[in-house]
């Protein structure tokens, strides 16, 4: 049973470091441009959830779409169409029932590497903690946005640092003891971190 639930703790934890996300857009007449457009990493995941009971579907005609994607018309509201992207490009899409009133744009670009994160100098110290974590961060020009997730994901707390702040770091004494993943976005690059509370 331990071995069970370490076994799901190490598979979350690289669910959570990985960064897929999944992305919801409600695929309707009217949505369009901004509201059905995205900027993704590869690995996410977007879903159009048909927002009433007229026929859509999904389709491309982008040389940059991947083969495989795009959905069959159909009537049904609340119908999901699921499609996780793997490689980069930019796909235009579209309804072709109402092609001139719901199209989109979904960018997608490849995740950072394990060696461009290494290249990032970015590191949280002390880890594990007890009071307070830092940010040793060679872009100091940036604001930080600092969210930590417990280990299932919830947000705990959440910060925004100035280069001004940054060297206060985050109070983090009220967290109980366990594991969390701290995520810094310098608004260029997202990193994150396991860190150990005591």
């Amino acid at each position: 049973m331990k071995t069970t639930f370490f076994s799901f703790i190490f598979l979350l934890f690289g669910f959570f470091a990985s960064g897929q996300t999944t992305y919801d857009i409600t695929w309707k007449q009217d949505v369009n441009g901004e509201d059905a457009s995205l900027e993704i990493q590869t690995g996410d995941t977007v879903r159009w959830i048909w927002g009433n009971g007229a026929s859509h579907n999904v389709i491309s005609n982008d040389n940059d779409a991947p083969d495989d994607f795009g959905s069959e018309t159909i009537t049904q509201e609340g119908y999901v169409y699921s499609y996780t992207f793997t490689s980069p490009g930019v796909i235009d899409y579209f309804c072709n029932v109402h092609p001139g009133t719901m199209f989109g744009t979904i960018s997608v670009s490849d995740n950072l590497s394990v060696d461009a994160a290494e290249n990032l100098d970015f590191k949280i110290y002390p880890n594990p903690v007890k009071d307070r974590i830092f940010f040793q961060n060679q872009s100091k020009n940036d604001d930080l946005k600092v969210v930590i997730f417990d280990v299932l994901g919830k947000i705990v707390k959440q910060d925004r640092l100035s280069p001004d702040t940054i060297r206060n770091g985050i109070e983090v004494s009220s967290l109980k003891r366990g594991i969390y993943l701290v995520q810094v976005d310098d608004g260029t690059n997202t990193f994150t971190q396991k860190l150990i509370k005591n």
